[in-house]
């Protein structure tokens, strides 16, 4: 499946760069979800505008979600 970045109106200020992190379960190494990370330097929060995969995440657009692996229910951000 080919995902392509989201560029908006903040696009610039962020180094006009973008990667994709697949983002896993420290405990037991489950796939969590497909991150749009922008901008240089390490991960420090997440967006859920920037969530691509999996679906359930990416349409779950609410000020506050907690985000859990569904393998062995740890907490991985809320």
């Amino acid at each position: 499946m080919q995902f392509e970045p989201i560029q908006d109106e903040y696009w610039e200020n962020r180094d006009s760069y973008s990667e994709f992190l697949d983002i896993y379960c420290e405990k037991c190494g489950t796939h969590i979800a497909l991150y749009q990370k922008d901008g240089p330097g390490e991960l420090r929060r997440m967006y859920v505008d920037r969530i691509h995969a999996p679906e359930d995440i990416k349409d779950n657009v609410s000020a506050q979600i907690d985000l859990t692996c569904k393998s062995c229910n740890r907490l991985i951000a809320t």
